[in-house]
């Protein structure tokens, strides 16, 4: 029999064990992994295009607009000029998304006359999901049927079943009936849905349901904006409005640079959230921006964009770019300022670039508690720390914001993504 002690410390072990696995299940990350058809047929026409183009073209829509959190993997079949039901090739691995490389390899796909091995081609997949955590699913883009003798409904059935739990969802690109038939019931065996895609318009509606499908929500994300309608939605608050100088188009919003400092308040189209808060949050922005070469030898006179932490003229948190001093080389960096009861502390900057014309930044600030630390995204991938701030009594709102000084060049900025999330 055991003892209290014992019989405590079991209990102990055990709850520890319970509360890690609903942690380590609460944390899992959503996999996906596309599976593509680069056989002959998708050289097919579909509509004013291909229907190679057409796939490549919403892939690229659908790729910007994937949470950054989510794990990715890209699959091809079909892309080599023989009829080998062997020659599947996983082009990019189950990994956190990496757009810009996963598009690389799309792009590099032209349409050869290979067979269809969907049935293979989703065993190889499941080889791919087997070791990742979290939910997985397969998403099969065809135009035909399976052409190598396998049963793909039965390998969907089995994936579903097996323990690894993969649901598989089919996209039909401009099929005919018979071949409709098979790749519904892949779907349905997988545990999936099939959408039917007669035309690119069709397509992209079709990835983006998937999209909604397959991505895990994380309950952290308070705030998620894409900029993909024609419109801000009610979320926001434009502080300073010149309508003739914003739009929300193309997936962005563009912002071109009008003078005036958020100091004097003066500064034009402070575009700020109205939500509700958590005492410790992030916000995380990615934009492009064009820094130009300016007639003025101050470093200040020039195109600032970014995030602000907003609480009236004369109190704010500023991460934008700027650039340096001409003893420098008019560097591009990326500074963070803050401006408390009408003036400016001592600040951080950091190089980040030696090059003019467009180029793309992804920042963010994390506020814990009282203190705000500025982060960017180098060459690598990884976030680089600018510095931090205390601010005891700040209530500020996180907005995006473009403005230049009035000596320097109008220029534009291209607001892709602005995301708050929960540290709590």
């Amino acid at each position: 029999m055991m003892s209290k002690h014992v019989r405590c410390l079991f209990s102990v072990l055990v709850m520890l064990f319970v509360c890690s696995l609903v942690f380590s299940q609460a944390q899992a990350a959503s996999n996906v992994l596309f599976i593509l058809d680069a056989s002959g047929s998708m050289a097919q026409k579909f509509g004013d295009r291909t229907k190679m183009q057409a796939a490549k073209d919403v892939f690229k829509s659908l790729l910007s607009d994937l949470p950054r959190d989510v794990n990715v993997g890209l699959e091809v079949y079909g892309h080599h000029g023989n009829k080998d039901c062997s020659v599947i090739e996983v082009m990019d691995p189950v990994a956190q998304l990496d757009a810009a490389a996963i598009q690389a390899n799309v792009d590099k796909l032209t349409p050869q006359k290979g067979a269809t091995p969907i049935a293979a081609s989703m065993e190889k997949a499941a080889e791919a999901l087997k070791s990742v955590h979290g939910d997985k699913a397969i998403v099969l883009i065809s135009d035909g049927k399976e052409t190598c003798d396998g049963d793909p409904a039965t390998v969907a059935k089995k994936l579903r079943s097996k323990g690894i739990n993969i649901t598989t969802h089919v996209v039909g690109l401009g099929v005919k009936d018979e071949e409709k038939a098979q790749l519904a019931s892949i779907a349905m065996a997988g545990g999936g849905k099939y959408y039917s895609a007669n035309n690119a318009e069709q397509l992209k509606q079709s990835l983006a349901e998937i999209k909604e499908a397959v991505v895990k929500k994380d309950s952290r994300i308070i705030f998620d904006e894409g900029f993909n309608g024609e419109f801000l939605s009610d979320k926001w608050n434009i502080i300073n409005p010149d309508e003739d100088n914003m739009i929300v188009e193309d997936g962005y919003l563009t912002v071109l640079l009008q003078p005036g400092w958020p100091s004097e308040g003066k500064a034009k189209n402070i575009v700020a959230f109205t939500g509700r808060l958590p005492r410790s949050y992030e916000v995380y922005v990615k934009f492009e921006t064009e820094m130009v070469d300016f007639p003025s030898f101050r470093a200040w006179e020039t195109q600032r964009s970014g995030v602000i932490l907003y609480s009236g003229k004369d109190n704010f948190i500023l991460l934008t770019t700027t650039t340096g001093p001409v003893n420098e080389g008019h560097p591009v960096k990326l500074a963070f300022d803050k401006y408390k009861k009408g003036k400016w502390l001592p600040g951080y900057a950091v190089v980040v670039s030696r090059k003019r014309g467009m180029a793309t930044y992804e920042i963010k600030i994390q506020k814990k508690k009282h203190t705000y630390t500025a982060f960017f995204k180098d060459a690598k991938g990884n976030w680089v720390s600018i510095g931090a701030f205390t601010d005891l009594r700040g209530k500020y709102k996180p907005a995006i914001v473009a403005f230049r000084a009035p000596n320097a060049r109008e220029t534009k900025t291209n607001f892709d993504r602005f995301v708050i999330t929960s540290l709590e």
